[in-house]
């Protein structure tokens, strides 16, 4: 099995992944190939972590999963696969909230006051 990670991961992380991973299993980062060589391993790839060209997923016939790394999958809502798609639905709901009320405390009168006692 072959699994196409396009998500931006470091050294230590990719490791910790592939320590994971069955012995079966082939991890292949995005990082590591030659932009000539990416959309044939994806096209390979029986999974796919990341959000890949959707035009790149139309020939890959081992597809089972894609997981994308964003909520928004509008690229992908038309595509002929019968892999599963799954998003990031629900995962920056806390953080968008809480930027969106900080923004509006801001906003108010004493969010000059706030931002500057924030740095004390």
């Amino acid at each position: 099995m072959n699994v196409y990670v396009q998500t931006p991961l470091g050294n230590s992380e990719k490791e910790y992944f592939t320590s994971k991973l069955p012995e079966s299993v082939q991890a292949v980062f995005e990082s590591d190939l030659s932009e000539s060589t990416r959309r044939e391993n994806v096209e390979k790839a029986d999974i796919i972590f990341g959000n890949v060209p959707a035009e790149w997923l139309e020939n890959a016939k081992n597809l089972r999963w894609v997981q994308l790394h964003s909520v928004g999958f509008d690229k992908y809502q038309d595509l002929k696969t019968k892999a599963t798609l799954t998003n990031m639905k629900g995962f920056y709901a806390q953080p968008c909230a809480e930027t969106a009320v900080g923004g509006i405390l801001a906003f108010t009168e004493n969010g000059r006051f706030r931002h500057s006692s924030q740095s004390e």
